[in-house]
């Protein structure tokens, strides 16, 4: 209940969370923080709970999700930040079929031919974590090969230990391996996904996360 209230406290006079310095008013923060309130009934006013669903569907366009409140253009790599927040809108019901199937086509046309997405590995990583948290909830097969031949591709960017090539020089943190393990099991590809296990295992330290509950 504290947290709860203190939730309250935070949300802005739009029903947006910030993430970060206020007055940052992001989609993806303010969908992460109301989806589960929602879905578990929990002790909020409606009227905050729809002050936030409301900020969400006034960013859902029918090309492109707005990440915050004023933004004016969408950015090459706009999908890549789009992408997290496809499953939580399905899960709050805020997008119809014809906007979902736009977004999922999107996405699917964006990656390149050997399986990327974006500039780097945690781009990859992100949009395909995000296309398997939908397919978990959706079935919907269409992303099902964007999710293989991303895998692949995250495999060739692997050590035969499992550690990324640059991880010397990154330090890609504990969630990034685990994202990893849900694609390669969503994949099939169970040697790889125990890999990450392992990693994860030897490596998970929360005083040493910049983000340990992501």
């Amino acid at each position: 209940d504290w947290i709860l209230k203190w939730l309250s406290y935070e949300q802005m006079d739009s029903g947006a969370f910030v993430d970060g310095i206020p007055p940052n008013e992001y989609t993806l923060s303010t969908a992460k923080t109301i989806e589960p309130i929602v879905l578990n009934n929990m002790n909020m006013s409606e009227h905050k709970k729809q002050k936030s669903l409301d900020f969400i569907k006034d960013r859902i366009k029918d090309d492109h999700i707005e990440l915050t409140k004023n933004e004016k253009t969408k950015d090459s790599y706009y999908y890549i930040k789009e992408a997290p927040i496809i499953p939580v809108a399905y899960r709050l019901n805020l997008l119809n079929e014809s906007t979902l199937d736009t977004y999922i086509n999107d996405i699917i046309e964006h990656q390149n031919y050997d399986g990327k997405w974006g500039r780097t590995v945690s781009d990859t990583i992100d949009v395909s974590y995000s296309l398997c948290e939908y397919y978990y909830i959706s079935n919907d097969i269409r992303v099902l090969e964007s999710i293989n031949k991303s895998a692949d591709w995250i495999m060739n960017y692997q050590d035969d230990n499992g550690y990324f090539k640059d991880e010397g020089k990154y330090h890609y943190s504990t969630a990034t391996y685990a994202k990893s393990m849900v694609i390669y099991h969503v994949a099939g590809k169970k040697e790889e996904e125990n890999k990450m296990l392992k990693i994860i295992e030897n490596n998970y330290d929360p005083a040493k996360e910049t983000k340990p509950l992501q």
